[in-house]
């Protein structure tokens, strides 16, 4: 009985389950005691031919389509670089950006997420209900290093979008990450996760897929993805399974020149190993479905009747011209001053705005003065 109350003291766990990023072992995180069960199946990088991965991710990325699908091949190679050392030294926090997979159907993106689980530890979950339902229980995460979503698995939930926003800066920024299991109190632990989501470059995708604002800008990668030059041969079932076998049989050669690729100097970053990288064409889709576009819209045909390079006021003051300008559509679409002045401030984080929307406190009250200044174009048209 001694030696079973020793045994029970000394090593009892708090947590027993696979444990993303940690081989089998025991673990001390954040107070607790944590066995892990089971291991990520790290493929090893070594000599070999590397075209087949190679070749699958620079034309998924634009080769010989888009200009900037050298540097979009350059940043996701940084990204899984990171992701691999995160995976070789699991006792550190290496965190790093969502990775967002966006192009046509059958482009590619499913599959693509299937290679990188493997590439990157080969256990995946899918976060979508701990995300956008608010689910209390969410220790099926605990055990993947992958969490991969899809605008297919994204119900049409109130607030997706900034659901989504919301969960990504915790999944991308911070060291400690709620565990709770069914049965069982929550606790928090460090967590080595990876987010990857594939959406189509369509509007109802795009309504789902977060603007980039001020807080949320680093912390995703926007890549744009293409259709192959040659379709994959798929068509059989004995075509898809020799052509997959190719890519997996290119991992460890592919895992080889990403573990030794030197970041271009411009890529680089402090926080994630990589910057952050927008697809410019993703960030006009985005803008054209930003939830404050319609706002945007009114203003824009409001100022171009404005005499001069622009206006300033009150949030109150420019809510009563535009209101008075558009009557009754603008109450509809912008219920009142507050909701104005918020607006205004998102929009200042937005391309096409940005420079031509300020604020600045005056007056003794230190009220808050908006300045809006007509696009170029508008000024000549004008």
């Amino acid at each position: 009985d001694k030696a079973l109350f020793e045994i029970q003291r000394a090593n009892r766990v708090t947590y027993a389950a696979p444990f993303c990023g940690r081989p089998v072992g025991l673990y001390r995180e954040n107070g607790h005691a944590i066995l892990a069960t089971d291991s990520p199946t790290v493929i090893q990088a070594a000599d070999g031919n590397l075209d087949a991965l190679e070749n699958f991710f620079r034309d998924l990325f634009g080769r010989g389509q888009d200009e900037h699908a050298d540097t979009q091949f350059d940043v996701f190679v940084g990204w899984l670089q990171r992701v691999r050392r995160a995976l070789a030294n699991p006792a550190q926090h290496l965190p790093g950006q969502a990775l967002f997979l966006i192009g046509p159907a059958a482009c590619g993106k499913t599959l693509a997420q299937t290679l990188i689980t493997r590439l990157a530890g080969g256990r995946s979950a899918d976060p979508s209900g701990w995300i956008f339902k608010n689910a209390d229980f969410n220790d099926e995460l605990w055990g993947a290093e992958m969490l991969n979503l899809s605008d297919a698995n994204v119900e049409d939930v109130s607030g997706a979008r900034r659901k989504l926003r919301d969960r990504l800066k915790q999944l991308t920024a911070n060291d400690i990450a709620p565990c709770h299991r069914k049965h069982r109190g929550e606790i928090s632990l460090r967590p080595v996760w990876r987010v990857i989501v594939s959406a189509n470059p369509d509007a109802d995708s795009a309504t789902v897929i977060p603007p980039l604002d001020e807080s949320l800008a680093d912390k995703v990668i926007y890549l744009k993805c293409y259709l192959p030059a040659l379709a994959f041969p798929t068509a059989t079932e004995e075509g898809m399974s020799c052509f997959f076998k190719s890519l997996i049989d290119a991992a460890p050669a592919f895992l080889s020149a990403v573990e030794g690729f030197d970041v271009p100097a411009e890529l680089r970053g402090v926080r994630f190993g990589v910057r952050e990288w927008h697809h410019p064409a993703i960030v006009q889709t985005l803008d054209g479905v930003h939830p404050d576009a319609a706002i945007a819209e009114l203003i824009e045909t409001w100022l171009a009747t404005v005499p001069g390079e622009g206006i300033s006021g009150s949030a109150t003051e420019l809510f009563g011209f535009l209101d008075g300008f558009h009557y009754p559509s603008f109450g509809r679409t912008c219920r009142s001053p507050l909701a104005l002045g918020q607006a205004l401030r998102r929009l200042g984080h937005v391309a096409g705005w940005c420079d031509r929307i300020s604020s600045a406190r005056v007056g003794t009250s230190k009220q808050t003065q908006w300045t809006l200044q007509k696009a170029a174009n508008l000024e000549a048209a004008a």
